[in-house]
């Protein structure tokens, strides 16, 4: 059983670092800002790697070769989860900018008249 973990663990991470130099051309290395911290490479092995754990208990293979085959599709089916949040939240900022355009163009409207 503890082969099995540690075999979707090790494989949900390489799939979570291989999609994210797939998604990003580069590593993105953890750092520090003001307002966050951002994990680089390392939070979407972590997501990899849990992601596939969850899958593999879901789905409970118990042959070496189908640990690796569900680990895999579920550390990638992580990283599309990282990246469908990626794009909801650009989507809310594009939102918020157009409120922001909207109230600034009708103050200065208001101030025109």
């Amino acid at each position: 059983m503890l082969n099995v973990i540690l075999t979707s663990v090790i494989v949900g991470m390489i799939s979570g670092f291989v999609s994210h130099y797939m998604t990003n051309k580069k590593i993105v290395m953890p750092r520090k800002t003001k307002l966050y911290f951002h994990p680089g490479f390392l939070g979407e092995m972590f997501v990899g790697s849990l992601a596939a754990i969850v899958g593999v208990a879901i789905l409970g293979p118990q042959e070496t070769l189908d640990v690796i085959k569900v680990s895999i599709l579920a550390g990638i089916s992580g990283q599309t989860f990282l990246l469908q949040e990626r794009i909801n939240a650009e989507e809310q900022k594009v939102v918020q900018q157009q409120r922001i355009d909207e109230i600034v163009k009708y103050i200065e409207d208001k101030d025109k008249k």
